[in-house]
């Protein structure tokens, strides 16, 4: 990512482009303002360190969005 860059704001740039383009955060950081962003734009999360299964499943779900 760029300076400054977090993935929210990748997930903007890419959804600029391409509208409603479902996508997944894996983050250390769990701030309330992250969250609280993140839900705003219907982004799901999932903190690190992830429990593979967890992360399957979420994959799982965001590829139904995609479909």
């Amino acid at each position: 990512l760029d300076d400054g860059e977090d993935g929210l704001t990748l997930i903007e740039r890419v959804r600029a482009n391409h509208p409603g383009k479902p996508a997944l955060l894996l983050t250390a950081e769990s701030g309330d303002d992250m969250l609280a962003k993140a839900q705003a734009m219907a982004v799901p999360v999932l903190a690190k360190p992830v429990d593979p299964a967890r992360l399957l499943k979420a994959l799982a779900s965001v590829a139904q969005v995609e479909a």
